[in-house]
């Protein structure tokens, strides 16, 4: 595995195959959101009092979003 900067042993409690780079994987957090749709579409992504979002209902909220900033001009 890469050094992280915080050393080897830091990680040493981790299994090797769990040792895994997120940041290079997923990049961004909406990166990070359309994997997650794909990985696990119908389980809870989201749970806070009555609303509830799946991970891909996650992502349709977030591309919802997105069009909505791009329509008014953000960019």
């Amino acid at each position: 595995m890469a050094d992280t900067g915080a050393g080897e042993d830091a990680w040493s409690y981790v299994p090797e195959q769990l040792r895994v780079r997120y940041d290079k994987e997923l990049v961004s957090i909406p990166n990070a959101v359309r994997v997650a749709a794909r990985r696990y579409g119908d389980t809870e992504a989201v749970v806070d009092g009555a609303l509830r979002l799946t991970f891909a209902e996650l992502e349709d909220a977030m591309v919802s979003v997105v069009r909505a900033m791009s329509a008014l001009g953000v960019t």
